[in-house]
């Protein structure tokens, strides 16, 4: 069976999509010590992935042996689950969720999400080859995210907050930072992104789990000098320093900030020929690529958004500058927002916008005389990546 096939017929029998508490997972991982093996734990509502991406890279440039657990993918499910940067191969795969469904059957266990059943692969993989650390990026908030498993973690990372996901951390920003908090553990060591708006939360939970902290100040204006990216190598360079010093490791910033500088995360502030890709898949994303970005006049913007974020916001956001065009258009599966209900939209405010098909962006993006900024959506630019670039990217 493909990987593909097993996670479609194990998410069918799992339309509730209800969380496992944390003793459900214990009977997967019983005979694994991970006393030895240091957890960096990365919550936040934007720059989880970059910010684990960068430890990652660095972790791999001196020899550690590191396992890197994120989400989304982009084109293989097997890019979430990595050990120094070589992602977790079909077979290796299979086998793991062979096992899975093992113990499932023999404990009468009920099915884990699409999310968990992932978590527990990662796990697994990451046990059996040994690796020294272990990131992990929460799928959402963390309290209650299954990656919260560990009860001692090397490293609690909170990077930039924003409104999303409303429907399961909460309506207000207070309340989605109390959430994403949660992942902090007793003595542990904490870095997060400041905001007038999250740092009450955050401190709160550090104040009552005894921990040590670093704050790190954001940037209060992105330009095309200083991205949206500076604030997650900020973060990014404070654990290393952490590490650094824990590991007795002599390397100075600069050389640090240099090589961080140089790491790249597919799909985030990305240039290809003449595609710009940008992960931003929520209001705050979104606002900071394109602060990042600057002057998008005389460029075209194809983008697709998910049913589940502040859409209306968003769309009147992107009417509010200055495109050539505005395409609106879906993954390849049709599993986002109607094209056609988001343009409805748009016409509110502009006019210079239009649906296309997800077939039909191949001819559209083939004019190199044209540059074009492809957002609102990861599966987007996944599926653009899979059936479009091949081997370009």
């Amino acid at each position: 069976m493909q990987i593909d096939q097993f996670l479609q017929n194990l998410t069918l029998n799992n339309k509730s999509r209800i969380k496992h508490d944390f003793n459900y997972f214990r009977v997967f991982f019983k005979d694994i010590d991970f006393s030895n093996t240091k957890i960096i734990h990365i919550a936040g509502t934007n720059g989880k992935g970059s910010v684990a991406n960068y430890i990652n890279s660095y972790l791999c440039s001196i020899n550690k042996s590191v396992g890197m657990f994120t989400s989304p993918h982009l084109v293989d499910v097997c890019e979430r689950i990595r050990i120094n940067n070589a992602k977790i191969s079909s077979e290796e795969f299979l086998e793991y969720a062979n096992y899975i469904q093992k113990i499932i059957d023999e404990n009468n266990y009920s099915k884990p999400s699409y999310f968990e059943f992932l978590f527990i692969v990662a796990i697994l993989h990451f046990a059996k080859n040994k690796v020294s650390y272990i990131i992990l990026e929460t799928g959402i908030g963390g309290k209650q995210d299954c990656t919260n498993y560990f009860d001692k973690k090397f490293l609690s990372i909170i990077t930039s907050i924003g409104i999303d996901h409303k429907e399961i951390l909460g309506d207000t920003i207070e309340e989605i930072a109390k959430d994403k908090a949660g992942i902090i553990n007793s003595d542990a060591y904490v870095i997060y992104l400041k905001n007038k708006k999250t740092n009450k939360a955050i401190r709160e939970q550090i104040k009552i789990r005894h921990a040590k902290y670093k704050a790190i100040k954001p940037r209060s204006k992105y330009n095309t000098k200083n991205t949206y990216q500076t604030d997650n190598r900020k973060i990014a360079l404070a654990a290393i320093k952490y590490i650094n010093k824990t590991e007795n490791i002599k390397y100075s910033k600069n050389d640090i900030n240099i090589f961080l500088q140089n790491v790249k995360w597919a799909g985030r502030f990305e240039t290809i020929n003449n595609l710009v890709f940008d992960g931003g898949h929520n209001m705050q994303g979104l606002r900071a690529f394109f602060d990042s970005y600057g002057n998008v006049s005389n460029k075209y913007l194809i983008i697709a958004i998910s049913a589940k974020k502040e859409t209306e916001k968003m769309i009147e956001y992107i009417a509010s500058l200055d495109f050539e065009y505005v395409y609106f258009t879906n993954n390849k599966n049709n599993e986002l927002s109607s094209p056609g209900l988001l343009n409805k939209y748009y016409n509110n405010f502009k006019s210079n916008s239009c649906i296309i098909e997800f077939d039909d962006i191949s001819d559209l993006i083939s004019d190199k005389t044209k540059q074009f900024i492809i957002t609102g959506s990861l599966y987007l630019i996944g599926d653009i990546y899979k059936y479009y670039l091949g081997d370009k990217k």
